[in-house]
């Protein structure tokens, strides 16, 4: 078959995979729609891709075994249409990653309950006047017509204060109207976010083309991030634009950007620093580090006026254990059942080496998008409670950084999370690994001294880490000493 035909079928096929997804959940309550499970699947919420007398209504066992089938052929396509997205055009692309959007916009949000979180959260604050740093989900009350809706009632939120703050406007449309604004939103911060990763690998050197089928034709940025309307894709649109903003030398502008990011999610905070320090010049960083500083003041403005001083509560989620996530499946290959605390404090530490070697680098003037994104893919790693759609953090500066290298373990990531994510697959891995009774498990508390003293390899990981940055670093400061 000839390059440019093979180009448009891996594209084709992408469409295709999105909206036989959306079509079957958009007819019958099945899994892939939450809230469908417990017989909650009102007209409004199917969407106007409702037709159950065209698609067959199968059973649950069958739905997942096709779901796989779907999302596996389209992660094939997605990867053939990156090896060749110079072959399709500019408007053809587009064209695809715009149908591809809206027939998901139009379908039910599917493979998650998160959005009903996001709007459970809104109407805590607003109708109830419980500020959701301080009060869990459950305080919404059976009362409430979307309690039955949401799950993780024990929790208080998470999500950052720009995104909590900013999505209570929404708990004033009724659980209908919230819904369908969450999903316009998450729309809209996709596609802005696809726009700015085009306009950032012009300004950088990169394809565009490329760069838009990395992130745009995704079946982990489509189905799963785009499906759910998760707020991941707010980071994103402030990730690629804070790309776009470096690359027009608007250091203060973009530091601000990175913050804005980490104030919707706290795990965009990682590329802060490389933001700084990409800066060209002493003045230029400054400018930069200004904007990062008021950014954060702004953000803690939101957070003491708007939530009494209370931050979001990260601490409980990061005790989560996901049984196929890479930290639990070290721990099953090290011997033990799963992850342990000194794992878990080894691969912090291995994150906080790549930030430190990373942002001495960055400094010296290599390129802050792949730090960014060694960063990022350490940051994923070393989560215990990892999501699909936590990829989409990665895949903008993965689409711009100039390594290949970057980029390809990118891809295999993204292909590491679609397989331990798409249903049956999962379920062989579980399997495979003998986690049956792991999925998900609380990591108890981590004792630093314990884990230090029983954990010997942080001790190496961090010394490591240290020369490595010293033996980077010394020889910069000698040559600026000898040059002064």
């Amino acid at each position: 078959m000839p390059r440019r035909a093979l180009a448009h079928l891996a594209v084709a096929v992408v469409v295709a995979g999105s909206a036989t997804i959306t079509l079957f959940a958009a007819a019958h309550p099945s899994f892939l729609v939450a809230p469908s499970v417990i017989g909650h699947f009102p007209r409004w919420l199917s969407g106007p891709l409702h037709f159950p007398s065209l698609i067959p209504n199968i059973s649950d066992a069958h739905a997942r075994t096709g779901l796989t089938v779907v999302l596996l052929v389209m992660g094939v396509a997605w990867l053939l249409a990156v090896r060749l997205a110079e072959a399709v055009s500019a408007r053809a692309l587009w064209g695809a990653v715009l149908a591809a959007h809206t027939v998901i916009f139009l379908g039910p949000p599917v493979l998650g309950a998160d959005i009903y979180g996001y709007l459970g959260y809104a109407r805590l604050q607003v109708l109830q006047h419980a500020n959701p740093y301080a009060h869990d989900l459950g305080t919404l009350g059976r009362h409430d017509p979307l309690f039955d809706w949401t799950s993780w009632h024990q929790l208080k939120t998470a999500y950052g204060p720009l995104f909590t703050l900013a999505v209570e406007p929404f708990a004033h449309l009724g659980v209908a109207g919230g819904v369908w604004a969450l999903k316009t939103l998450a729309m809209a911060a996709s596609l802005a976010a696809l726009w700015l990763v085009w306009v950032a690998a012009g300004r950088l050197g990169r394809s565009p083309r490329v760069a838009l089928a990395v992130c745009g034709l995704s079946p982990l940025w489509l189905t799963y991030a785009l499906g759910g309307a998760h707020n991941d894709l707010v980071v994103a649109a402030a990730i690629a634009g804070t790309a776009v903003l470096t690359a027009a030398s608007r250091p203060g502008r973009a530091g601000a950007a990175a913050v804005a990011g980490a104030a919707v999610k706290l795990s965009a905070a990682v590329l802060v620093p490389f933001v700084v320090l990409a800066a060209s010049g002493a003045r230029a960083r400054g400018r930069a580090l200004l904007g990062a500083l008021a950014g954060a003041a702004g953000t803690l403005v939101i957070v003491a006026l708007a939530f009494s001083g209370e931050l979001p509560s990260i601490d409980t989620q990061t005790h989560f254990v996901v049984s196929l996530s890479v930290p639990n499946l070290l721990g099953v290959l090290f011997g033990a059942r799963g992850v342990t605390p000194e794992l878990r404090l080894d691969l912090d530490a291995v994150l906080a080496a790549t930030v430190v070697i990373g942002a001495v680098r960055v400094w010296r003037g290599a390129d802050w998008v792949a730090w960014g994104a060694r960063a990022t893919l350490a940051l994923i790693a070393s989560l215990t409670w990892v999501e699909p759609w936590y990829v989409v953090w990665l895949l903008p500066l993965a689409a711009l950084a100039r390594s290949r290298a970057v980029l390809i373990a990118s891809l295999a990531m993204s292909v590491y999370q679609l397989l331990i994510w798409a249903p049956d697959t999962h379920t062989a891995l579980v399997d495979a690994f003998a986690l049956h009774n792991h999925n998900p498990h609380i990591l108890e508390g981590v004792d630093v001294g314990d884990a230090l003293r029983d954990g010997w390899p942080i001790a190496f990981v961090v010394a490591a880490a240290l020369v490595v940055a010293g033996a980077v670093a010394i020889p910069v400061l000698r040559t600026r000493r000898s040059a002064s």
